[in-house]
């Protein structure tokens, strides 16, 4: 009985320890845009992956938030009371779905009248034909309140290439 306490103790620590505060999620298994989204430019809507005749990973929910060739959508993520040294982690699923697409994700970071104190911009999402993981740490600024995500895609030549899913942003206490 004693092996047994032991081992659930030490499993909560372990588990309190490595855990991860989510800040943001988004998987759009409603199937809808919300209004939290702000098209920038383009076309961007909810698709129905089953419609598109793409799977989604096992598991998962048939919807994905989707381009309609060169767009950018924003959506911003208030981080008021985040500590500036413990890490934060962007991270989604994308698909590529065009030859020649390339997906764009970065963040921008606002203080409190909305002012742009820097931004990060990740490599280019490519091609792949498949559902790949983007997961990438970054660092807020002292006097920041607001996260800016931005999504978005360059040099597609057709329509409805590339999607985005299981959208979170977290801290990574350790």
């Amino acid at each position: 009985m004693k092996k047994l306490l032991l081992l659930l103790s030490l499993h909560f620590v372990f588990a309190n320890a490595f855990s991860q505060n989510i800040i943001f999620q988004e998987n759009f298994e409603k199937g809808i845009l919300s209004e939290a989204w702000k098209i920038t430019s383009g076309k961007w809507y909810v698709a129905n992956l089953q419609q598109k005749e793409i799977k989604p990973l096992p598991g998962d929910n048939n919807f994905a938030l989707a381009s309609a060739g060169n767009a950018e959508i924003i959506i911003d993520i208030p981080v008021e009371n985040i500590d500036p040294k413990i890490p934060l982690q962007l991270s989604f699923t994308y698909w590529v779905h065009s030859k020649g697409s390339k997906g764009l994700a970065g963040i921008v970071l606002l203080n409190e009248r909305a002012n742009s104190i820097t931004s990060i911009q990740f490599e280019a999402l490519p091609e792949k034909g498949k559902w790949d993981l983007f997961s990438e740490d970054f660092f807020l600024t002292k006097d920041t309140k607001t996260i800016r995500l931005k999504f978005g895609e360059r040099d597609g030549l057709t329509k409805n290439t590339v999607y985005f899913k299981k959208v979170s942003v977290s801290d990574r206490r350790r």
